[in-house]
């Protein structure tokens, strides 16, 4: 691992090598370039991702202060589907200072970290990633201050509980003297209940649809990022009278991806929802890509594209063919889909395969549920 500390404009790679000490097949000889941003850069950090590949994390001083950003590699040496060139930013950005990151996986492809911000009181913050790099439901922007109530928190590190959470440690030294422990779940702390229901990519637009619990008074801002450039905000939404919030994109370019996701205000604090990626198709053809993520941890969400608005069927399969859930999705109409399928439905660890059929087609995918 790369991490020259003592030169300008550095960059971080990473290499998988084999139990024999070779070079794994598909990887660059040279190695896997995580981050080539400008300027000063240390504390990188590496863990496993649970499923194959490894996750990144350092401080970084390409911008005003230092930031915390974070990186997912997949097993074939490639940065993960979603994540960002050169990183994905986890920190605040007014918070200027922030330094000394830890990683650890959350055992669906995700991760949680922590880190540390100087300042007057010295607080330490957890913040978790999903597989795609968004910030998980139910977890704030720019992560969750770590025991608001004390001072002079120091040397923090995170791992696996192994059970899809995490145990944060660190030692204190004003307030309260000692080592300190607190576990982390995979909701984290939830203020509202905003959940995903679809979106749907078209060569033209996007159209995403979300749900949330505060009908009557839940109002929020559309915001889209590319897998370049900054966070733009598209415009306002109001929930209907059912919970429902619908919105459509249409400043899009076909072949290229989209992150999108809700900034909504709940009792004086600024809060965002995780982030959903849409890829923009060039042209429309039936395809079953599977579950996002995989493994999956609670949620079934399946991703896969329809040519036109002809009946659709979309079916789980345990692994000796029994049927488990089968929904119509011909009424999505054509694009590109990212859909719940087991809403409401608990479904049991294990294999299985996903099967979508249109006009007498059938594709197949295999997925993991795990707990």
């Amino acid at each position: 691992m790369l991490d020259p500390e003592f030169f300008d404009d550095q960059e971080y790679y990473v290499q998988r090598f084999t139990f024999a000490g070779a070079r794994a097949t598909g990887w660059p000889e040279g190695g896997l370039r995580v981050c080539g941003a400008p300027r000063y850069r240390a504390g990188l950090r590496i863990s496993t991702d649970g499923v194959g590949g490894a996750l990144l994390t350092w401080w970084d001083e390409r911008a005003f202060g230092s930031d915390i950003y974070a990186s997912r590699v997949v097993p074939e040496g490639a940065l993960a589907p979603g994540w960002a060139v050169d990183g994905v930013r986890v920190s605040d950005p007014a918070g200027a200072y922030e330094f000394y990151p830890d990683i650890a996986p959350d055992g669906a492809g995700g991760a949680y970290l922590v880190w540390r911000r100087e300042a007057v009181d010295f607080p330490n913050f957890v913040q978790h990633l999903t597989a795609g790099g968004g910030v998980a439901p139910g977890w704030p922007a720019y992560g969750v201050r770590l025991m608001a109530t004390s001072q002079g928190q120091y040397d923090p590190r995170i791992a696996s509980d192994g059970r899809g959470g995490a145990i944060v440690a660190w030692d204190e030294q004003l307030s309260r003297r000692g080592i300190w422990a607190q576990r982390f779940v995979m909701d984290g702390v939830v203020a509202v209940q905003v959940s995903l229901v679809s979106a749907a990519a078209q060569p033209d637009r996007v159209r995403l649809v979300w749900h949330v619990a505060d009908a009557l008074s839940f109002q929020a801002t559309v915001e889209r990022r590319g897998e370049i450039g900054d966070v733009r905000r598209l415009g306002e939404v109001t929930a209907d009278g059912t919970g429902r919030i619908e919105y459509e994109d249409r400043d899009v370019v076909p072949g290229e991806r989209y992150a999108y996701r809700l900034a909504y205000s709940e009792e004086g604090i600024e809060r965002r929802t995780a982030e959903t990626w849409a890829e923009v198709p060039r042209a429309l053809a039936l395809t079953l890509e599977g579950l996002r993520p995989n493994p999956a941890v609670r949620d079934l969400n399946v991703s896969f594209t329809l040519p036109n608005g002809a009946p659709a069927r979309l079916e789980l399969l345990d692994a000796s063919g029994r049927r488990v859930i089968e929904r119509e999705v011909g009424s999505l109409e054509a694009g590109r889909h990212l859909f719940r399928l087991g809403e409401g439905v608990g479904i049991a660890p294990g294999i299985y395969w996903l099967r979508l059929t249109q006009a007498g087609r059938s594709l197949l995918a295999r997925g993991a549920v795990i707990r």
